[in-house]
């Protein structure tokens, strides 16, 4: 095939790619309807929401993140730097924040397909099995279409951070993240690896871009800076043995070392400042993301793993020098993931890229002799393909209904625009558990209980917020709980159903209407703001 013809096929790939990803988030914002405003996210808006609050943070001029979604913020830590910059750049542009996610998701979405792209040229021989892999790993995923007949909801269907095509659709870190992973470990041709086994002084410096590029993946994910780490660590040490001997470095020691150097600070200082911060730690006790089961794992990546089983050994025998990155990761990422640690899901990160290349390394050999090899390929890419189809179906079905989780009413957001305008930035809200998601993204105030990982014991504060809006707490319970919190503003909007309007559950006099629409109540806890003053006076 020309280079040309090589060429225009990948930015076909690369431009269908983007349209996928980018074309229903334009469709939801342009059918929202005169009632109904896009929030913003078509998939995953818990983790979505979270992103924003984050970078409203970042718009308020900070770069120290602190939890939005707790009463109490704690001292904070310079950990989540990328949205808090995003936040950043969304002032100065004076573009509004989803715009910024957005378009920071398509760039990271463009940068991932490249990298892969490049991996897989690196790693197959031939040009029909780079192009053939690049579009498994671009837009296939598991089997969990079938599956879901059978009433199970597999991961391919939403652990996004394990398939590019679902990293890319879901927010901007997961793809930049895998195309730092996946450029971090680029295969080594064999003129390369030579010229690099002897250690001098221009070979160990030129490796600095890989020390940068593990900082920053450190940041974005820490548990893919470690999995790049330990790749690179086992490719040396494999390398290493094949030397048989000290007097050279193998290329794959060199670049181990640059990305320990690079990611070890970042890793080490986000692992202190949780620690030391009791919010933080709190925060951290409860984010746990075990893995699914195998018998999940093993309906998520196929067809594809049976294939890669027969690719692992098939790359052993060839002893294939630019295929061993993708092995070596792909082992070592169902290696982690069995171990018995409470964020097992994280080492997942682009688990489909390496198995899609041992799956389609197992299958050129059948398909370069017969028609039926070519026919298996066509075969594993149509079974791949329906899941992504699924999750974009379920995303236009939200578009189609108005699903409230996607889009939010006029009234809400002209509620929500008003807490932005008149109150301080480290107010607190008491509101229902789906209005507490919206606030702190919406405005950057903080609220009771808002998200089940980044609210500090959140089960707790969940049930005492749902049972003060259904009328089962006592007036003396409910204003002990505002007391105790600081509680500035009490929110009622649509989400808050049943129950009684907060100036009934609370002593005469305790709080202000100070905004109200057809739909929603804004008060004003007057209570608090008399023994704060109290105290100063005291005080004084």
């Amino acid at each position: 095939m020309p280079v040309d013809h090589v060429a225009r096929s990948r930015f076909v790939m690369y431009a269908v790619l983007l349209l996928l990803v980018g074309l229903p988030y334009l469709l939801a914002w342009k059918l929202a309807g005169a009632e109904n405003i896009f929030g913003g996210f078509l998939f995953n808006p818990i983790d979505g929401y979270s992103y924003l609050a984050k970078m409203h943070q970042g718009w308020q001029g900070s770069w120290r993140f602190t939890l939005p979604f707790s009463a109490q913020p704690g001292n904070g830590a310079y950990i989540y730097l990328f949205y808090l910059l995003l936040g950043h750049l969304a002032r100065i542009t004076s573009f509004p924040l989803q715009l910024v996610f957005h378009l920071a998701r398509l760039a990271g979405a463009l940068f991932m397909i490249w990298s892969i792209g490049r991996f897989i040229e690196r790693s197959l021989p031939g040009q029909m099995g780079a192009r053939s892999a690049l579009f498994l790993t671009a837009f296939g995923s598991g089997m969990g279409w079938l599956a879901l007949a059978a009433g199970l909801f597999t991961s391919d269907l939403w652990v996004s951070e394990a398939y590019p095509f679902l990293s890319a659709y879901n927010n901007p870190h997961f793809p930049i993240s895998l195309g730092l992973l996946v450029w971090l470990i680029m295969p080594i041709n064999q003129d390369a690896r030579i010229a690099q086994q002897t250690i001098t002084g221009r070979n160990w410096l030129s490796g600095w871009k890989f020390g940068l590029g593990a900082m920053a993946l450190a940041e974005l994910s820490p548990f893919g800076s470690i999995l790049a780490l330990l790749i690179s660590g086992t490719l040396a040490v494999w390398e290493q043995w094949e030397l048989k001997t000290f007097r050279q470095a193998s290329s794959w020691l060199l670049r181990a070392a640059w990305i320990g150097m690079g990611a070890g600070p970042v890793l080490l200082y986000t692992w202190w400042a949780v620690q030391i911060d009791p919010v933080l730690a709190g925060w951290n006790a409860q984010n746990l993301t075990p893995s699914p089961p195998w018998r999940d794992l093993v309906i998520s990546l196929s067809p594809v793993l049976p294939l890669a089983v027969a690719g692992c050994v098939l790359a052993l025998r060839q002893k294939q020098y630019e295929i061993r990155p993708a092995l070596v990761w792909g082992l070592l990422a169902l290696l982690m993931v069995s171990l018995p640690l409470g964020l097992q899901r994280r080492f997942l990160i682009g688990i489909y890229v390496p198995i899609s290349i041992l799956a389609v390394l197992a299958l050129l050999p059948l398909g370069n002799r017969s028609r039926a090899g070519k026919l298996l390929l066509v075969c594993v890419l149509g079974l791949s393909l329906p899941s992504n189809l699924v999750v974009l179906l379920a995303g236009w079905q939200g578009i189609s209904s108005q699903d409230e989780r996607i889009y939010l009413t006029v009234d809400e957001v002209a509620a929500l625009e008003w807490i932005s305008d008149n109150t301080n930035d480290d107010a607190v809200l008491l509101a229902g558990p789906e209005s507490g998601l919206l606030i702190p993204a919406w405005t950057g105030r903080r609220v009771l209980y808002g998200h089940p990982f980044e609210t500090v014991d959140a089960v707790h504060e969940r049930a005492l917020v749902e049972d003060f809006f259904a009328g089962r707490l006592t007036t003396q319970a409910a204003w002990l709980m505002i007391e105790q919190r600081q509680v500035d503003f009490i929110y009622r909007g649509p989400r808050e159903r049943g129950g009684h309007p907060p100036p009934s559950l609370l002593p005469a006099g305790s709080l202000l209407l100070v905004y109200q629409n057809q739909s929603t109540a804004i008060y004003r806890v007057l209570g608090v703001e008399r023994n704060l003053s109290q105290e100063s006076e005291g005080g004084q």
